[in-house]
């Protein structure tokens, strides 16, 4: 009696047991949707797409999601897992964009486009499979929300080294010989170079009388130089006399104030500085019969004797 009680039970029990688990796989079964409002076949992922093979560690892995949603509904970023986990693929960054899909009979419906950028970060042993994580993502529309599961895919990750290290993988490579390159039109763009850049040195030199390379009939270099070697503390008279013996002898006679219009005549080149001369003329006299201070200081003195020297060589 006790045995066929026990037996009862034990068929009741086991009844109950696999009534329990088809409901549970019927509810697991069921279509995503936010409530009992929205049909079941207006949301669906669409695509779930990403390359396969050819990871390693630190590698970036783009996975491209569509996912088909009543019209309205957002994604909303906080159900995705971004940032630091633990887990060996993390998910650094989303984009994602949803379009109005344009058929009439989906006039009600968005295409979600999300682009998943996920980072390796286990380094493997030997080539094998990798999960990446599974996604419950969320859409909302106000207050309802549609929870949508997101399988994991699969990558296949690759050791940084060969599996077996081969003799030929330890011995180091050897160096790769240099590519020889034709110098001779490089060398002649040089010589070229340097041919131009010596004679424009030159030039500059004897322009403005570096290496005094002048002839000694001009006179108004060779004035111009003495001013540049005669010390500061040279008193003014002297300092004067070099300029004006030169000027007398670039004019063929002496020269005074008042004889100025002697000198422009047979030296028209010095017309452009007719007022300097004047002025230094003036101040000289005042010098030489006044015996007043001059009102030139030497730097002006140079100054003039350099212009002239200028207009000598033109």
């Amino acid at each position: 009696m006790r045995h066929a009680i026990h037996n009862r039970r034990f068929i009741v029990m086991t009844g109950h047991a696999l009534l329990l688990a088809c409901l549970l796989c019927s509810l697991l079964a069921m279509p995503v949707q936010a409530n009992p409002d929205e049909p079941a076949d207006q949301v669906s992922i669409v695509s779930n797409s990403v390359r396969a093979v050819g990871y390693r560690i630190g590698d970036h892995v783009q996975q491209r999601l569509q996912i088909a949603t009543p019209k309205g509904y957002q994604l909303d970023k906080a159900s995705l897992p971004l940032g630091d986990s633990g887990a060996p693929v993390e998910l650094q960054a989303v984009e994602s964009h949803a379009v109005e899909s344009k058929n009439t009979d989906q006039a009600e419906h968005s295409l979600h486009t999300l682009v998943l950028d996920w980072q390796l970060f286990r380094a493997m042993r030997e080539v094998r499979p990798l999960p990446l994580q599974a996604l419950t993502l969320e859409f909302r529309r106000g207050d309802a929300v549609l929870h949508v599961p997101v399988p994991a895919a699969r990558i296949v990750v690759s050791p940084l080294l060969p599996t077996t290290l081969e003799r030929e993988y330890v011995q180091p490579r050897a160096d790769v010989a240099a590519q020889a390159i034709a110098t001779g039109p490089l060398w002649q763009r040089f010589l070229v170079a340097a041919l131009v850049l010596l004679l424009t040195l030159l030039y500059f030199a004897w322009r403005y009388d570096v290496l005094h390379l002048r002839r000694p009939q001009a006179p108004l270099r060779l004035a111009w130089r003495q001013l540049r070697r005669m010390p500061a503390t040279q008193d003014e008279a002297a300092a004067m006399l070099p300029l004006r013996r030169a000027l007398d002898q670039v004019a063929g006679t002496a020269i005074s104030s008042e004889r100025l219009d002697t000198l422009f005549q047979r030296c028209a080149w010095l017309l452009p500085l007719r007022a300097e001369i004047t002025l230094f003329y003036v101040a000289s006299d005042r010098v030489y019969f006044a015996a007043q201070a001059s009102p030139l200081p030497r730097a002006a003195l140079v100054q003039l004797a350099r212009k002239l020297a200028m207009l000598e060589s033109a």
